[in-house]
């Protein structure tokens, strides 16, 4: 499995959790790995959680997570003289006692329709923000989560941003192997509703197939309606990508992707096209992540005319686990 394989030990010494703090390691930790441990509240990168981005599409299991904090700071460069910075935090927390999977969810983006955890993006539209918004919205809300059966995952979110206007977004996934073969099938379709913004939906149908233990590959179709679309004329939004996934070694992994893009009215037709190659490893500490994507662009807005850059990022990530 991807996931398995990324992080798997190469070596021959016995299997440690690295969920679990022992006192006499801490007591020989240097002073940057004790802040660590203070900071994080005892809490303990999830080695086993990892990027959604490097993980095996057919791997299906529960989230184990209990607490959930990611900081990314992305910053990009293009060949037009075009600059542009992100700094993403995304942070979730499980509500104890409850019989079903509750959650606090807090995130400072402003596409509450957003399901790839910000993560699979346009590298080329990092540090662009919409003409009329001066602040990154931030947002607050609580979730339901619960998985039905082993190949369908409900949840709905209903909180409110640093405008104080309110939003609900509910969320179904389902998926299951074709016919018992290397082939995975996947479907999921958000529903959100938001102040002042309104309705919109995302229906997106993956099929997924691993061609060996560090090689699979990914197409993905999104079709994305918004009440806005409806006010510019332009119906629904469709997305199409082909992205293969490779394991490198023990702690490193590549993307490479190709896609293109438009909406169905007023005519049905390709309007970007866009490739990639996105590189991610974890340094120094297994909480600490860095990534490179040089990236190229193809727009009908400006005559299909090529624009090159890239995209560097750097990523903390801490949780726990029960």
């Amino acid at each position: 499995m991807l996931q398995a394989s990324l992080w798997a030990a190469e070596s021959d010494t016995p299997d440690v959790d690295p969920c679990v703090t022992r006192a006499g390691d801490v007591a020989d930790e240097r002073l940057w790995d004790r802040s660590y441990d203070v900071v994080s509240s005892g809490l303990c990168f999830p080695s086993r959680w990892v990027d959604r981005f490097f993980e095996d599409p057919d791997e299906v299991s529960d989230d184990p997570a209990h607490t959930q904090l990611r900081v990314i700071q992305a910053n990009r460069w293009q060949d037009d003289d075009t600059r542009g910075e992100d700094l993403t935090v995304r942070a979730r927390v499980r509500l104890p006692n409850l019989q079903e999977r509750w959650y606090l969810v807090f995130r400072n983006d402003d596409d509450v329709i957003d399901d790839g955890e910000g993560l699979d993006d346009d590298p080329a539209e990092v540090g662009v923000e919409p003409a009329e918004e001066e602040d990154t919205t931030v947002r607050a809300a609580v979730r339901w989560a619960k998985k039905v059966g082993g190949f369908l995952d409900l949840d709905a979110d209903v909180g409110v941003n640093s405008d104080i206007k309110s939003y609900v977004r509910t969320r179904y996934r389902f998926y299951t192997p074709l016919r018992d073969g290397p082939w995975w099938f996947r479907f999921g379709e958000t529903v959100t509703w938001e102040d002042t913004e309104g309705w919109s939906a995302r229906s997106a149908v993956e099929f997924d197939r691993p061609l060996n233990t560090r090689l699979t590959f990914r197409f993905n179709t999104e079709f994305e309606w918004r009440d806005v679309y409806q006010a510019e004329g332009l119906d629904w939004s469709w997305l199409q990508t082909a992205s293969f996934y490779q394991v490198l070694g023990q702690r490193s992994a590549v993307q490479y992707l190709v896609g293109w893009s438009g909406f169905t009215d007023p005519v049905f037709r390709k309007e970007n096209m866009r490739t990639a190659v996105r590189f991610r490893r974890s340094i120094w500490r297994p909480w600490l992540y860095y990534e490179i994507e040089p990236y190229a662009f193809w727009a009908r807005s400006n005559d299909f005319e090529g624009v090159t850059g890239i995209v560097g990022r750097l990523e903390v990530q801490l949780g726990r686990y029960d």
